[in-house]
């Protein structure tokens, strides 16, 4: 569930298929039905311009609303069955990710339509939430499987120069230097320690929105 400037409250609707917007001025909402059919929406986050994206779990893909135009636009992610739980759009207007069973934070560029994917080191992690330190850069996500038991960063800045630095080629592991998972943190940048990065190109599809219903 996010707001948006105008106030409006945006949030999915799973099972149905949908993404809903409430207005609390006028006490309206409105439902714009996705267009991939059982696609089991997951979370969603708004960017700075308004755009709404969402997770669409079972369908493998990121979506994306343009309330002015009544449009969907959507993403192929390159991982098959990756399963996206979660995201975020970050101050340059990438789109970020997490894969939970393909144990991956994955990075979406609207502009390029390209998307980056980097390995996460703890072997089947179950990578769950996310959030963003924007005055940081850092991207923290929670590892939910038992044998994990840490929490991940990215410095997305860093990560981002080294992809631009190396035309998007693949980086080769190094070790991670951290603290154990006796309680503490698994600190990382992703250019100096075990994240690999792989650049693949994304399948846009943009199609209008059905009628949306107002209640």
């Amino acid at each position: 569930m996010a707001a948006d400037q105008k106030g409006h409250i945006w949030f999915v609707e799973s099972i149905a298929n949908k993404i809903g917007e409430f207005d609390p001025e006028l006490e309206v909402f409105h439902e714009h039905e996705v267009l991939t059919q059982f696609a089991n929406l997951g979370k969603l986050s708004i960017d700075k311009h308004g755009k709404i994206w969402f997770v669409e779990v079972t369908a493998n893909r990121l979506g994306m609303f343009s309330p002015g135009q009544n449009r969907f636009d959507e993403a192929i992610i390159p991982t098959p069955g990756s399963t996206p739980v979660a995201l975020v759009s970050d101050d340059n207007g990438n789109i970020w990710f997490l894969e939970y069973k393909g144990n991956k934070v994955g990075m979406f560029n609207p502009q390029t339509a390209m998307f980056h994917e980097y390995d996460i080191p703890s072997y089947g992690s179950l990578p769950a939430d996310m959030v963003l330190d924007r005055k940081r850069s850092l991207l923290w996500f929670s590892q939910s499987a038992t044998d994990a038991k840490r929490l991940g960063m990215l410095s997305i800045n860093e990560v981002l120069a080294e992809s631009n630095k190396q035309n998007n080629a693949p980086q080769p592991p190094s070790p991670s230097e951290g603290k154990t998972s006796n309680g503490g943190l698994s600190k990382w940048l992703a250019s100096l320690v075990g994240i690999i990065g792989i650049a693949s190109l994304g399948v846009w599809l943009t199609r209008r929105s059905r009628k949306d219903a107002h209640s």
